[in-house]
């Protein structure tokens, strides 16, 4: 199913790629899932000058912008967002 609104999750903490998907993607996917609110399509770290990781994100397709907004948001607070 495709969902219309693409949403970026920023999380500034240098999380790799392995961790940032335990952490976030697959709980956050979970959620949308069960709810057929919307689905995590991917995510990506950006390094910074001297090589670490800076920053990471999420991206996210959701179905609307009201209760699917909320429910990601509240699947990415309960994992430490």
């Amino acid at each position: 199913m495709a969902y219309p609104h693409s949403v970026l999750a920023p999380f500034y903490e240098g999380i790799g790629p392995m961790d940032r998907g335990e952490r976030y993607e697959d709980p956050l996917q979970a959620a949308l899932e069960s709810a057929r609110a919307g689905e995590v399509t991917g995510g990506g770290s950006q390094l910074s000058e001297n090589g670490e990781i800076a920053f990471a994100d999420v991206e996210i397709q959701l179905a609307n912008l009201d209760g699917a907004l909320q429910l990601a948001v509240d699947a990415l607070q309960r994992a430490g967002a």
